[in-house]
């Protein structure tokens, strides 16, 4: 199947669940969520075709138990298509620069350098400082400064490395909405140096559509 295809697929699913979802679960005056069990085929419905789609972009399935009732299950998949839109997202991001970029190779000057390291630093800063993050996802995002880091100190930086990069760490930072903006912002800003040294510049995608949290 070609990729383009995989996207038209999987956009759909992302959409349509998001709808689905939305339209099936209340939230009372307690914060209690619960499920409209009348949307219990949609749900499994889309999580078959979450299912093969995933095998497409490489994504490992969570598991869902359909021996519970329906309520769980609904809750059960709610929470595998959550984990598929931010694989999904990273992968689609992927896809695009693969194909967006005719040449990969940035030869970046020693100002750019000193930049886009004052940019890491700060947002290493701001990240091992962060309230709101836990450990894991502190550690997930340092370890891809890390790589950017040393990315960009070869003779020839390699733009699609680089934003790729950024790209899952824009899936995991956009999980967290506007308590994440500073970091999105050093992002872009860190992006936008390596586009001094592209004739067609490229931007960030946008955040996945962000499912509201389990109950």
């Amino acid at each position: 199947m070609k990729t383009s295809q995989i996207i038209d697929l999987a956009d759909a699913v992302v959409e349509d669940f998001s709808e689905t979802n939305e339209s099936a679960r209340t939230t009372d005056f307690d914060g209690d969520i619960t499920y409209n069990r009348s949307f219990f085929k949609d749900f499994t419905s889309f999580y078959g075709r979450m299912v093969a789609l995933s095998d497409l972009i490489e994504h490992d399935v969570a598991r869902v138990s359909f021996l519970e009732n329906e309520t769980s299950v609904m809750f059960a998949i709610a929470s595998a298509m959550r984990e598929f839109f931010g694989s999904y997202h990273v992968w689609k991001a992927r896809q695009r620069l693969h194909g967006d970029l005719e040449e990969n190779q940035v030869r970046l000057g020693q100002q750019e350098v000193e930049e886009i390291e004052s940019l890491i630093s700060q947002m290493r800063t701001a990240l091992r400082t962060s309230q709101w993050l836990d450990e894991k996802h502190k550690q997930r995002l340092l370890a891809r400064l890390e790589a950017l880091q040393r990315e960009i100190h070869k003779v020839q930086s390699d733009f699609d490395v680089a934003l790729a990069g950024l790209v899952e760490t824009g899936a995991v930072i956009g999980e967290f909405g506007e308590k994440a903006q500073p970091f999105a912002d050093f992002m872009e800003r860190i992006v936008g140096v390596f586009n001094k040294k592209k004739e067609d510049p490229l931007q960030l995608p946008a955040p996945p559509k962000k499912l509201p949290p389990p109950s």
